[in-house]
């Protein structure tokens, strides 16, 4: 919660946390600068700070599995271009229910398109354990089919964006 009662004023703080703004601690730097990248298409690029292995990309077949081991694990596309690939996600969520909607990297997807077109795409999510299973941000095009089973939250989050989405099947968040 961002509002908090000091000395019987209610105040919206700007910091990670109440003891953060209290002390007036520095934001702490957020994003995916850290994040590992890994090449997609020309221009494009998958960020991710799981471990390697939780990545399969097939170029040739234009799919791509993410297995999220960590409640942590975030995976973004951010880039020029990325048409006609399959993306599934499989998360670790057994029922669970989380009180956040964004991380320390100041992300709420466990799967996320930032600043991108996309075309012809399929996203399938199952069990993600993140404020949203899927999220859409600053892009634009058209999604095929998307699919959510099982996540905590928001199923399908989508923001500063314009897309054309042929079909959304959510269950179960």
């Amino acid at each position: 919660n961002k509002f908090s009662k000091i000395d019987k004023k209610e105040l919206l703080f700007i910091r990670i946390s109440k003891d953060d703004y209290l002390e007036n601690i520095r934001p702490k730097k957020r994003g995916i600068r850290d994040f590992k990248r890994l090449e997609i298409d020309d221009g494009t690029y998958l960020y991710h700070n799981s471990d390697r292995k939780n990545v399969r990309i097939d170029r040739k077949d234009k799919t791509i599995i993410l297995n999220q081991k960590k409640e942590e694990d975030r995976f973004v596309i951010r880039g020029k271009k990325f048409e006609k690939w399959k993306v599934t996600l499989n998360g670790i969520n057994e029922d669970d229910r989380l009180y956040y909607k964004r991380d320390k990297s100041m992300l709420g997807g466990c799967f996320s398109i930032v600043d991108t077109f996309v075309k012809d795409i399929s996203i399938k999510s199952i069990n993600s354990k993140c404020p949203n299973a899927i999220e859409i941000l600053n892009s634009h095009g058209s999604i095929k089919n998307i699919e959510v089973i099982n996540s905590p939250l928001d199923g399908f989050d989508s923001e500063f964006s314009e897309l054309n989405i042929e079909k959304i099947f959510v269950k179960k968040t």
